[in-house]
């Protein structure tokens, strides 16, 4: 997943927040955007790796995260079937 470049890795991680089960759902989509926006002009290959590692490793929590959220949203009852 460290091979997406930039813009797929944008995009993958704004698609996790934007079905992340939360109230404040829509400040965090704004706060990544707000953060690819002040790395845009990045130029230090350090930095870059640095801030791409962090993406990927926040990719993988949200995914993950939901998939445990998905997952146990889906709970059924089953109680006697009523035949009358």
């Amino acid at each position: 997943m460290s091979e997406l470049n930039l813009p797929l890795l944008y995009r993958h991680i704004l698609r996790a927040a934007q079905r992340f089960p939360s109230i404040k759902r829509d400040s965090i989509v704004q706060e990544i955007k707000a953060e690819f926006a002040a790395n845009k002009g990045l130029t230090a290959e350090k930095e870059v790796t640095e801030k791409r590692q962090l993406a990927v490793s926040s990719l993988r929590q949200l995914e993950e995260y939901i998939g445990i959220s998905h997952d146990e949203s889906q709970i059924y009852l089953r109680g006697p079937a009523n035949t009358a």
